[in-house]
């Protein structure tokens, strides 16, 4: 049977899943995602809930890639990513 990963239904309960097999005294965790109508803020604030580490950093921003003609920034993506001070 196929089954359809929905970001929606399925983020959260990855995010536990990681947490699961996260070492304890983590250097970084990074999520990268490419669906559209999800935000980098909303990635963030799942992982920040998610994940409450206590210290460290989050980042979260958009991922892009250079037109080689013209230099402009393309959207290819966000991530969401938290790492030790």
């Amino acid at each position: 049977e196929r089954e359809l990963w929905k970001i929606e239904d399925d983020f959260l309960p990855l995010l536990a899943l990681c947490k699961e097999v996260l070492s304890d005294k983590p250097l970084f965790f990074l999520v990268n995602g490419y669906a559209s109508g999800y935000s980098a803020i909303a990635y963030g604030n799942n992982l920040h809930e998610m994940l409450p580490l206590d210290s460290g950093t989050f980042e979260i921003g958009e991922l892009t890639i250079t037109e080689s003609k013209s230099e402009r920034l393309l959207p290819c993506g966000i991530f969401a990513r938290w790492k030790t001070s």
